[in-house]
């Protein structure tokens, strides 16, 4: 469950700072894949690590309140997630 949801609430995290900071996204919502050449805001070196911090800090309550969920119920759709 972390792993698909910490994929999306990251993605949204960096657009959300990009157009807070009033530059744009473009290169997070393109498909050009990573070029060496491909240029980087400024935030996006250290704010990665304070972005990791509030992401898995965010996704913890979720995942246990998860795993309670899928401790106290053994419907079989549940083993799949």
């Amino acid at each position: 469950m972390f792993y698909i949801l910490h994929i999306y609430l990251a993605h949204a995290l960096a657009v959300a700072t990009a157009y807070v900071q009033g530059g744009t996204a473009a290169f997070l919502l393109s498909n050009n894949g990573m070029t060496p050449t491909r240029t980087y805001p400024d935030w996006y070196g250290p704010g990665v690590y304070v972005a990791w911090v509030v992401i898995v800090a965010s996704l913890y309550p979720v995942c246990r309140a998860f795993a309670a969920v899928k401790a106290r119920r053994h419907d079989w759709w549940l083993s799949y997630l």
